[in-house]
């Protein structure tokens, strides 16, 4: 069989609850198997393993076919284990994870993998790790911080949970890793506790306050944001009482390109709206997509919607309070439900996955997951400012969800070589085909860009992701043929088709930034297909991709 075909029969195994389709998975995971299918074996073991098929972990299933994957094939498998291993808190991988991640010869994806597997592992060895990485300021330290935070969170006390804590609280004091252990502190309850009482006893370093005070009010701890709101009041400039009304402050006019350069800005700044909203190809994904709000509403509803965020909010982003049977309060926007476990989203941008088995009471607020007190941070020529800008956004921007990706294919010094080989997706696009690949055959599969929109290739090959070239599609359906724009941000050279035309290329190593190719395109009514050939030397390696239109556009079903 193709590896493709192998891909689809995982995918419908994924499905079945039976512990024998996930033992079935664990029987893939041999050096004679393709990458391609392993990865896809595991992308489907990672959430099978702690939830529908949680007996294989218990019963010793799954330990013993990782422990297979030692024995058979240390090097080749490295990646796929650290994964599964982190997952089910492996006993072995602490020796493997703790080599490779402090191996300044290993693949840098595959350090990046174990310092991840370190931070599912709640062991002291993996704190003291984890410390020393985040304490050389390397590319390693943010990695560093957040896998100390995954262990300081552990909704059940370990015995990594204090040390993680008490090694993030030191590592304040460290210039490289200050502000990615502030937001892994954060992440947790306990650290935001501490955070308050640092506030509340003046203790807490004046450098620190108005970061730490722009994560706690969106604390997804609902008690604990809301002493954030006292503790670390919002740097006032509007006080939203003594404002003219909406339909009064509409009457004014504000400055489009002031508006867009504090939009731009928002990344860093108390005003957050790119932290959690698209414009243009660029920002998060938490709340809706702003591309074309200025063909949807009036200067008075935007003004109204950002100083009453939770007047009129859609369905899909309103806030859900899960409580714990141990009396914990999370909440966020639900982003994925199964039988098993929901996935939380706080307004961070960081995912909660929370078993049914833990949750004692669930509820949907109608209310929105935007601050409700976010104009504190503005001035009234501020608001008035963005409120302009985003009346000028008028094209609808699809930032799909999900592409299918043949790769990695040899690439050559620099993935020079390979960017110009002819291969067979650029020939004809065979969703069902199987051809030579870095490490044996690749087929096609799905991948999925992160919060930011980013589709992390160095991540998702691993340590061939050097040197190589890789395909990735979609499909975009379109009310009528119409004018649209594709905005990409790729790291390194970079090669787009739209229906078999190529529209672009680009031949530069540099890093993905996003919004920073945005080329004209014709689509057609119905179905049209992206292509895009991207190729890498040395990682990092991914792109940001999203289509711009007149008309608004929808992601068609992936062949």
């Amino acid at each position: 069989m193709t590896s493709a075909d192998r891909i689809r029969l995982i995918d419908f195994v994924a499905g079945d609850s039976n512990p024998a389709a996930g033992k079935a998975l664990l029987e893939v995971l041999v050096p004679a198997t393709p990458p391609e299918v392993r990865n896809r074996a595991v992308d489907v073991l990672l959430v099978g393993l702690p939830g529908q098929w949680s007996l294989l972990v218990k019963d010793g299933t799954a330990g013993k076919a990782l422990e297979s994957m030692v024995a058979n094939n240390t090097n080749a498998m490295a990646t796929e284990y650290l994964a599964l291993a982190g997952a089910i808190s492996h006993g072995q991988a602490i020796s493997m994870a703790t080599t490779i991640a402090l191996s300044p010869a290993a693949a840098p994806a595959l350090r990046e993998r174990a310092v991840a597997a370190l931070g599912k592992l709640p062991t002291d060895s993996s704190v003291k790790v984890l410390e020393t990485l985040a304490k050389e300021g390397g590319k390693l330290t943010g990695k560093a911080c957040l896998a100390l935070g995954e262990l300081a969170s552990a909704r059940t006390k370990t015995p990594a949970s204090d040390p993680a804590l008490k090694a993030l609280q030191g590592l304040l004091n460290n210039e490289a890793a200050k502000s990615a252990s502030l937001e892994a502190i954060a992440s947790t309850r306990a650290g935001t506790s501490w955070l308050l009482e640092e506030k509340m006893s003046e203790k807490l370093p004046a450098d620190l306050v108005s970061e730490a005070g722009r994560l706690l009010r969106n604390s997804p701890y609902q008690d604990l944001r809301n002493k954030a709101m006292v503790a670390f009041p919002a740097p006032g400039k509007i006080d939203a009482r003594k404002l003219p009304s909406s339909a009064k402050l509409a009457l004014r006019q504000g400055n489009a390109a002031r508006g867009k350069a504090l939009m731009a800005a928002s990344t860093k700044s108390d005003l957050q709206c790119l932290k959690c909203h698209m414009a243009e190809g660029r920002g998060g994904q938490i709340g809706p997509d702003l591309s074309q709000i200025g063909k949807k509403a009036s200067r008075e509803n935007l003004l109204d919607s950002m100083l009453t965020p939770s007047k009129a909010i859609a369905d899909q982003y309103l806030v859900h309070v899960v409580t714990t049977n141990k009396g914990l309060a999370i909440s966020g926007l639900l982003m994925e439900e199964t039988a098993d476990m929901i996935v939380l989203r706080d307004a961070n941008g960081k995912d909660h996955r929370i078993g049914k088995k833990e949750i004692d009471e669930r509820a949907r607020l109608q209310e929105s997951i935007m601050p409700a007190n976010l104009v504190a941070s503005m001035s009234e020529d501020d608001l008035l400012d963005l409120a302009e800008y985003l009346l000028t956004l008028k094209s609808a921007t699809l930032a799909p969800k999900a592409f299918r990706m043949m790769g990695p294919l040899e690439g050559g010094p620099g993935g020079d070589t390979g960017f110009d080989t002819v291969f067979d997706p650029e020939k004809k696009l065979d969703f069902t085909q199987s051809i030579k690949g870095k490490n044996g055959p690749v087929g096609w599969r799905t991948v999925r860009p992160d919060a930011n929109g980013y589709v992390d290739l160095a991540n998702i090959h691993g340590e061939s992701s050097n040197n190589s070239v890789t395909y990735l599609a979609t499909t975009i359906d379109s009310p009528s043929a119409q004018k649209a724009m594709v905005v990409l941000g790729a790291d390194d050279c970079s090669r787009v088709w739209v229906n078999g035309t190529r529209v672009h290329e680009d031949r530069s190593h540099e890093a993905a930034i996003p919004g920073k190719f945005r080329i004209p395109v014709q689509l057609n009514a119905g179905s049209n297909v992206i292509l895009l050939k991207i190729s890498n030397g040395g990682n990092p390696h991914g792109f940001y991709l999203s289509i711009a239109s007149e008309q608004d556009l929808k992601e068609a079903p992936l062949p």
